[in-house]
């Protein structure tokens, strides 16, 4: 498990967290599973059951287990279910203990020689130079040597680099934490993790405002109360783009702070940025064509106001995009993921 700062954090159970991410991401090596562990309970937690489980599951998160194969993640508290009920007495009857199995649905960690992993890492060449500690999920420590078979060291992996891994081995140390173990050679960019809102046409319904501007000419009747009826939808589309992949980050990560971070990169990037630049090009080109083609019909500069306008979305897509992202590890990244 994880440390900061010198102190470990407490490791909290979040089944639906965890089932969320054994479900829908790849290259986890969690697993759901129904598993029976027997458990002997003293007289003091006879009227509350369900608080002895959770204090004897508590204890074992993060532990590896042999019994199950894997370290156990998370469980559902309201799946216990008691099987087997017997009692035995210790010298009075007062001190009688309950002993039972426990089956309870469960999130394991379960890495297996020739799964896949992903994992960030959290250290430079210069710290190790023949190994690499990474973290996967922000929970489990990895290491990756960077020798090949011929003893040539592998390419550099940088600070904060997600990299997927093929599992050569696992240790467990005395206290029960798993360390799993690579080699960079195993390395791989294939099978990337598709993201809707990253991947797909979707990614698209960012750049309507932008769109919008480009025709906001055309569409100035249509202006009620100081608002361009067409380019407000526009705009619109883009927020609501903008939110909901926001929202699907923070259910990956399980943290605010990935929320707020893509959702201000993607205002910042998608929406005002490009918009003001776009609303500006055309303005400018709508003047500087009024100079030059006094004579071309309004109609008709306007169509070509419109075409410059969208003739310049690709060309500044990319520069905008990266220097938001310069922007954002230069301060608000910086501070941003130390509240967590």
């Amino acid at each position: 498990m994880a440390e900061e700062s010198g102190e470990t954090k407490p490791f909290e159970n979040n089944f639906e967290f965890w089932a969320d991410k054994a479900n829908y991401e790849k290259d986890t090596c969690l697993k759901l599973k129904k598993i029976r562990r027997k458990v002997s309970i003293p007289p003091s937690y006879m009227g509350n059951l369900k608080s002895a489980c959770t204090t004897i599951l508590n204890k074992s998160l993060t532990k590896y287990d042999a019994d199950i194969s894997g370290t156990l993640v998370a469980y559902n508290d309201k799946s216990f279910k008691s099987v087997e009920q017997t009692v035995s007495l210790k010298n009075r009857p007062g001190e009688a203990y309950l002993n039972f199995t426990l089956e309870v649905d469960v999130v394991i960690f379960s890495p297996e020689p020739g799964s896949f992993l992903r994992a960030v890492c959290k250290e430079n060449r210069e710290t190790n130079k023949s190994h690499t500690a990474l973290l996967a999920m922000d929970t489990f420590n990895c290491v990756l040597s960077h020798l090949n078979e011929e003893g040539i060291k592998s390419e550099e992996i940088s600070v904060d680099q997600c990299v997927r891994f093929e599992v050569e081995s696992i240790e467990i140390d005395w206290n029960g934490l798993l360390m799993v173990k690579g080699n960079s050679q195993s390395m791989s960019g294939e099978d990337k993790e598709y993201d809707i809102y990253r991947d797909s046409l979707l990614r698209y319904a960012g750049y309507a405002n932008e769109v919008g501007e480009a025709f906001r000419a055309q569409t100035a009747k249509y202006t009620v109360g100081g608002f361009n009826g067409p380019v407000s939808l526009t705009y619109a589309i883009s927020v609501g783009y903008c939110a909901a992949d926001a929202y699907d980050k923070y259910k990956k990560t399980g943290k605010f702070t990935g929320f707020v971070d893509a959702l201000g990169w993607q205002l910042a990037a998608s929406v005002i940025i490009p918009g003001f630049t776009i609303h500006q090009v055309c303005h400018y080109s709508g003047l500087g064509l009024a100079k030059t083609l006094p004579k071309v019909p309004l109609p008709r500069r306007q169509l070509m106001v419109s075409a410059i306008g969208l003739a310049t979305i690709p060309f500044i897509i990319h520069p905008i995009d990266h220097a938001v992202d310069w922007a954002f590890d230069k301060f608000p990244r910086k501070y941003l993921y130390t509240l967590d």
